[in-house]
C-alpha cells in the first residue's frame, strides 16, 4: 500500500482511475505483499509447500474469520435492510456484485429477490461512476495481465528434447 501511495504520490499528472489500477496492477509481488500484510494483522496465515511434490508454493488460509464476518454482516445490513447505504459500501455492493463475486457469500436465489434493493443502492450516480471507472480500469489491468507472456528460461528445456 505505501509502495503504491507513493508511486502515485509521485506523478507529476493527474491520472485517471484506469490507469493506476493498470499501472499498480504490474507491481511485483503484489499479492503476496498485501497476504503477508494480511499476516501480520493475524487475518491470513502463510504455509509453505510443494505443489507437484517439486514446485515451492505459498498459501495463505484464513487464521482469524471476524473481518470477513463483520464485512459480509455489514453487506448484509445494507443490502436486506432498507436503510440508507453509506458510500463506501455501497461502492463495495456495486463492484462486487458488477464482478459476480457478491454471488461469493449469498445465495444467487436471495440475490434474485433482493434485486430491486441492489439496483437501488448501485444506480446512484456518484456510486455508479466510481464503480464505472474502477470496473473498466480492472478489466484494463486483467488484459494487461492476460497478454504478458510468461517468460521461459533455457534451463527449463533439456537439450534434444521435444518439448522445447
Amino acid at each position: 500500500m505505501k509502495r503504491a501511495l507513493a508511486i502515485i504520490g509521485k506523478s507529476s499528472k493527474a491520472k485517471n482511475l484506469q490507469h493506476w489500477v493498470t499501472r499498480l496492477a504490474g507491481l511485483k509481488d503484489l499479492r503476496n505483499k498485501t497476504a503477508r500484510r494480511l499476516c501480520r494483522q493475524g487475518i491470513l496465515e502463510e504455509k509453505t509447500g510443494r505443489t507437484l511434490f517439486v514446485f515451492p508454493s505459498i498459501r495463505y488460509p484464513e487464521r482469524y474469520p471476524e473481518p470477513e464476518r463483520q464485512l459480509i454482516a455489514r453487506l448484509e445490513t445494507a443490502l436486506f435492510g432498507d436503510g440508507d447505504v453509506d458510500i463506501r459500501t455501497g461502492i463495495l455492493i456495486s463492484l462486487t456484485h458488477e464482478s459476480g463475486i457478491l454471488k461469493i457469500p449469498f445465495d444467487k436465489k436471495i440475490l434474485r429477490q433482493h434485486k430491486q434493493r441492489i439496483k437501488d443502492i448501485t444506480s446512484r450516480d456518484a456510486i455508479g461512476r466510481a464503480t464505472g471507472a474502477a470496473i473498466g480500469a480492472i478489466q484494463a489491468a486483467m488484459a494487461v495481465v492476460a497478454i504478458k507472456p510468461a517468460p521461459i528460461t533455457a534451463s527449463s528445456c533439456k537439450t534434444g528434447s521435444s518439448g522445447c
